[in-house]
């Protein structure tokens, strides 16, 4: 570990001819006291006569941090240096005041310049990221106008109230610029449906629905703009994404693998897992249980031993059966086993 080093230093911040300074020229061998501030780094001697300004610095590590002192000192052609502080009032009388060079103050020059590159780094990431979230809010809002006049009805709107919570509503047609939406009864919508979609999407077929007719305008005030961004005041409902009427007429199905193997879950309409076939052309194992009926938002997995390559591509098809079509799913991913640790990476899942 580097040690850190603290002293004094002393350097040779000016120099001028004795030319201006009569009085030290025409005096100039009665100036004979040796000056005692020099260090290591100053005793190889320039032999000509001339008057130098002297400035001693704390360093810290030899990086100057403030200045400590200064001497008006006189070289000699022998190439010693002598004491002129007798001779102050004459010389700063010819020469004038003199400051200290702003090197000797470079510790704190370097801290104030760093401070203010990290404030102009931060400002600009923060500016870059704000115009990065404006572009993104305007990209979202335009995207949700777009499909709120191109998605065929009915259509559902996903909405998110000041509790954070979803709320569901289903825009059945638009004539003139006039949107006809139904409503779940608000003792349905706060019903424990759980937090699966194809639930709530039902539950519309299932309860006597409220109907109202909204502007164009109105329904486009629940999507967040870029005026929203400053405004303290939050929209009682928010517009988050819209669901073609008919996604929900398919099964839909997650993939989520990890160490021990896969999980398989099912958030659309419920669905039979008919089989799953392992493409590995390896000695990696798969099991799950066959014709396995899988209601909305049930989950069941899939055990996984790996064989001995240390990465390998997973290669899986799985059939699920919804009692009108069979919906294949092919399913990839490499799992690795790497100093220890075993992991799957660089998934894919493909609809056949």
């Amino acid at each position: 570990m580097a040690r850190i080093v603290l002293g004094i230093r002393n350097v040779r911040a000016s120099s001028y001819s004795i030319d201006d300074v009569p009085f030290i020229k025409d005096n100039i061998d009665a100036f004979n006291r040796p000056y005692n501030g020099l260090d290591f780094y100053n005793r190889k001697g320039e032999k000509r006569n001339k008057i130098e300004k002297r400035v001693s610095y704390f360093h810290l590590s030899y990086i100057p941090v403030f200045p400590v002192g200064s001497a008006w000192t006189l070289r000699k052609e022998d190439g010693n240096i002598y004491d002129l502080g007798g001779a102050k009032y004459e010389i700063e009388k010819n020469l004038g005041k003199t400051r200290a060079p702003w090197y000797t103050f470079l510790l704190p020059l370097l801290a104030i310049t760093i401070g203010a590159i990290f404030l102009i780094h931060e400002y600009t990431s923060s500016y870059i990221k704000h115009l990065s979230y404006i572009e993104s809010v305007e990209n979202k809002q335009a995207q949700l106008l777009h499909q709120l006049d191109s998605l065929p009805t009915p259509y559902f709107m996903v909405l998110k109230t000041l509790q954070y919570k979803k709320n569901y509503q289903r825009v059945d047609s638009i004539k003139n610029n006039v949107y006809y939406i139904s409503q779940l009864p608000s003792h349905v919508n706060d019903l424990a449906l759980g937090d699966q979609e194809y639930a709530v999407i039902k539950a519309f077929n299932k309860y006597e629905l409220q109907h109202n007719q909204y502007s164009k305008d109105s329904v486009a005030s629940y999507i967040f703009s870029v005026a929203d961004i400053d405004s303290r005041i939050r929209k009682p409902l928010e517009l988050e994404r819209l669901i073609a009427g008919e996604q929900y007429n398919k099964p839909l199905i997650n993939f989520n693998f990890h160490v021990r193997g896969l999980t398989i879950k099912n958030i659309g309409k419920p669905v039979t897992l008919l089989e799953l076939e392992n493409k590995d052309d390896h000695d990696n194992q798969w099991s799950v249980e066959s014709n396995t009926f899988m209601d909305t938002g049930q989950s069941i997995r899939a055990t996984f031993i790996p064989g001995d390559e240390k990465e390998t591509l997973t290669h899986l098809v799985l059939s699920f059966f919804d009692n009108e079509k069979v919906y294949t799913y092919e399913v990839k991913a490499t799992y690795y086993q790497q100093r220890g640790m075993n992991f799957f990476g660089q998934n894919s899942v493909k609809l056949l």
